[in-house]
């Protein structure tokens, strides 16, 4: 969808009016004014939303707009998960520059791990593994030592978890 960002805070204002409009269907003027947006993204919006041209004019019911709109509501229950809004391209450059300069943390150790020593935020009881953690970076360290564990001390994970350790 074109520039979400631009329109998505006015979706509650304009499903406001959709639901005291009597029209059956919406065209692009209306969604222009509903989202304040350009004739150009109205077009665009319309044809992603299921919009339908009838002659020169390019329609949408109101229900079916009504639908879509209340998906790209933050924590909207449509039967799934709320749509997320496309990113922008600066947006897509940021991210992809956040990934490029993430770093696992350094967690080797120059001694053989055991299971008997694993570090206190990983926890593991016969068919149940735990794990604490205060933020991603952690996670990744404490999965990464859990999984030199394994390598260096397979049997004794294995018991830990079966409950003979």
């Amino acid at each position: 969808m074109a520039k979400p960002v631009d329109w998505i805070p006015l979706v509650p204002d304009a499903l406001t009016a959709l639901r005291q409009m009597t029209a059956p269907v919406v065209d692009r003027s209306a969604l222009e004014t509903l989202l304040k947006i350009q004739r150009r993204t109205a077009i665009r919006l319309l044809h992603q939303l299921g919009g339908q041209q009838l002659g020169k004019t390019l329609l949408i019911p109101r229900q079916q707009l009504i639908a879509a709109l209340e998906a790209c509501l933050p924590g909207a229950e449509a039967g799934g998960p709320a749509r997320t809004p496309a990113h922008t391209p600066s947006q897509i450059r940021r991210l992809h520059r956040e990934a490029e300069s993430f770093r696992f943390p350094d967690v080797r150790a120059p001694e053989r791990r055991t299971a008997d020593r694993l570090p206190a935020a990983i926890q593991i009881e016969p068919g149940r593994l735990t794990i604490e953690v205060a933020d991603l970076r952690d996670l990744c360290a404490q999965l990464w030592v859990l999984l030199e564990t394994c390598k260096d001390d397979w049997d004794g994970v294995e018991k830990k978890l079966e409950g003979g350790a």
